[in-house]
């Protein structure tokens, strides 16, 4: 069955996603949940909450920040390019600057379950600063594609 409406939260960080996941779950109790995170599709990492109300399927997105910017990157990327890079095709070399953007996010990410499970603070304001300038990397690029376009 095809989802016939969605949304999409965008949210700080991996606490905040995870709490809102858990909000979703408690909310839809017959939801499935899809973690894009575990098993991207060719980069692309969310978690999508599928709820059926009334016999309708709702898809609701939840991305934290970053994983928003490098949706947005891709689709803008597609949108300019090429657009099969959205479904991993198009240019071998964009298709793993993206991969190698989401492995980096991943691995970020990784970071921040860390710093939270175990409360270290330094590594916490580690985590924010390489995220702040990955995302401020992934905002400059998504400029000039955006510059381009018009």
């Amino acid at each position: 069955m095809q989802d016939i409406a969605g949304c999409r939260i965008t949210v700080a960080d991996i606490a905040a996603q995870e709490q809102t996941i858990s909000l979703l779950r408690d909310a839809f109790r017959e939801c499935k949940i899809v973690d894009r995170r575990l098993r991207p599709s060719h980069g692309y990492r969310a978690v999508h909450v599928i709820a059926n109300i009334e016999d309708v399927s709702i898809e609701i997105q939840v991305r934290s920040s970053i994983q928003h910017l490098w949706a947005e990157l891709s689709e803008r990327l597609s949108d300019v390019v090429d657009s099969r890079l959205k479904y991993g095709g198009g240019d071998p070399k964009v298709s793993e600057m993206l991969l190698s953007m989401s492995k980096h996010i991943d691995e970020l990410e990784e970071l921040e379950r860390r710093a939270i499970a175990t409360s270290d603070a330094h590594l916490h304001e580690v985590v924010e600063t390489m995220k702040s300038r990955a995302s401020t990397e992934l905002r400059n690029r998504i400029n000039q594609l955006e510059a381009r376009r018009r």
